[in-house]
Order: C-alpha cells, then structure tokens, then sequence
C-alpha cells in the first residue's frame, strides 16, 4: 500500500511540474506601415516609432505610433507596407488568482505589398514634443531628427532656431525626403 502511494504521490508531482504555467494566444493582425518613421517621446524614452494603420483606416490619414517592435520586419524609408503580422501574448498562471501579463512579442509572417513613395511627398516628423526635444545637434547646420537623421533647413533656417530657442510644448516640421537619406524642411509648426 505504501508502495502504491508513494507511486502515486511521484507520478502526481511529475505530471503537475511538467505542467506549463504560462499560456500563450496568437493572434494574426494586419498592418499598413507608413514611409517614414515618426520621432516620439509619447511610447517612453526619445525614439522612433513605425506609424501603422488597421485595416479599418487604410487610405484616411489617420496613423498611429506602434508600440512595439516586429521581429523579422527590415523597415526601408521610402515605401509603404502591407504586412501580416503574428501577435503573441504571454500570460503567466504560476498559482496567483489574477492573470499576470508578461508580454506580447510581434513576428512578420508576410510582406503582402512594399509600394514605393516619391521623394517629394511632403510629411510631418515632430522635433519637440511636450518639451522633449527630439532632435540633436547645436545649431541649424548640424540638427538631426534623434541623432539619426540629418534636417536640411534650407530657407527655413531662421523661424527654425527661432522655434528652437521658444519654450514651445510642440514643434513639427513637414519635410520631404532627400536622396542623400536626410530631410528637407519645406514648413515649421
């Protein structure tokens, strides 16, 4: 009988231990990626940030930052993306009563379209936002968008650093992409 218990006993440890305590949901999503990427400091520290859009807002103007990373994506400036995307969630049941959320973990599944943009479709990157600064550099001949980026002011220069020396909360340049990689400032906000 004991014998028999204590069989009992090491088979129910085994098969409790070998129990897996997490559980993890998949979930496929659909993104648009937009040509360029936005400078935040909205998502925590300073950086760039891919905008995205759902499929319910492909062709409005609305994007949004995405907040995460996607394993496997190569983001190239200049194109605009369709891509599916596969969405892990990480939730750890290890004997506490609430779910204890330990993470997501995004995965390219595939690149459905990359459409090319021209480099003289204007957009808007901030360069301050809620007094954060988002750029780098001393004066207007050596800015760039968080160290990354180089900012060509041309006839802008002037309401630029003036903008710069403001105690403004928000400052948003429109640009149009350069072949060398930098931008052009073509409008200060």
């Amino acid at each position: 009988m004991k014998k028999a218990l204590l069989f009992l006993f090491v088979t129910l440890c085994t098969v409790l231990s070998s129990c897996d305590k997490t559980e993890t949901s998949v979930q496929q999503y659909t993104y648009r990626i937009n040509h360029y990427e936005q400078a935040t400091a909205d998502l925590g520290s300073p950086k760039f940030a891919l905008l995205y859009q759902e499929p319910v807002d492909f062709g409005t103007e609305k994007w949004t930052p995405l907040p995460h990373k996607i394993a496997g994506f190569e983001f190239e400036p200049g194109y605009i993306y369709d891509i599916d995307v596969l969405g892990k969630r990480i939730i750890d049941r290890t004997g506490t009563t609430d779910n204890n959320f330990k993470g997501e973990t995004y995965k390219l599944k595939t690149i459905n379209s990359k459409t090319a943009v021209a480099n003289d479709t204007p957009f808007e990157v901030n360069l301050r936002s809620r007094q954060i600064n988002l750029y780098t550099g001393t004066n207007t001949t050596d800015l760039k968008i968080l160290n990354k980026i180089a900012i060509d002011c041309g006839t802008l220069c002037t309401p630029l650093a003036s903008a710069i020396a403001s105690n403004a909360n928000d400052i948003t340049g429109k640009f149009k992409r350069k072949s060398d990689g930098s931008y052009l400032l073509i409008e200060l906000h």
